[in-house]
């Protein structure tokens, strides 16, 4: 699995473009009863600041098809905490989910004019039988916090 990103920049504008490219899990391949942790680390940004490496930790409940993920970055002494809990697994398919962030601790309005989020489980883990990786794309815009953020866990 590999990220990507593009930017399409024209008529006074610029488009960031991302996702994952990488053969999904297969859907027989797919635990029903287990949980796993991934851990890795979030690129992308918010309110215009670089998150390059912030670490992630994504919880799957794959007997109850859920996903949560937590990821964080401290930047000018402003930690911003994105979490997004509920996710719906869908097969190898991740969306859905409820948004949340936090500036220090404190809930901001990141999510009143929308949020879109979008994830795939990638590969095989042969050691412990289910998938070896994924990835989760968040797009979000509010009054307090805006941005787009890709994870990338295994």
């Amino acid at each position: 699995m590999q990220p990507f990103g593009q930017v399409q920049s024209g008529g006074g504008f610029s488009v960031f473009m991302w996702g994952f490219i990488g053969m999904g899990t297969d859907i027989s391949d797919m635990p029903s009863s287990v949980t796993a942790t991934f851990t890795g680390e979030t690129m992308g940004g918010t309110n215009g600041v670089a998150w390059n490496g912030a670490p992630a930790t994504v919880s799957a409940n794959f007997g109850t098809g859920l996903v949560n993920a937590t990821t964080r970055n401290t930047i000018g002494g402003v930690t911003e905490t994105v979490t997004l809990n509920g996710m719906t697994l869908t097969g190898n398919d991740l969306s859905g989910g409820t948004l949340t962030i936090t500036h220090n601790g404190t809930a901001v309005d990141g999510t009143s004019f929308g949020y879109a989020t979008d994830g795939e489980f990638y590969g095989y883990d042969l050691l412990n039988g289910g998938p070896d990786k994924l990835g989760i794309m968040i797009s979000n815009a509010g009054n307090d916090a805006n941005g787009n953020l890709t994870i990338l866990a295994d």
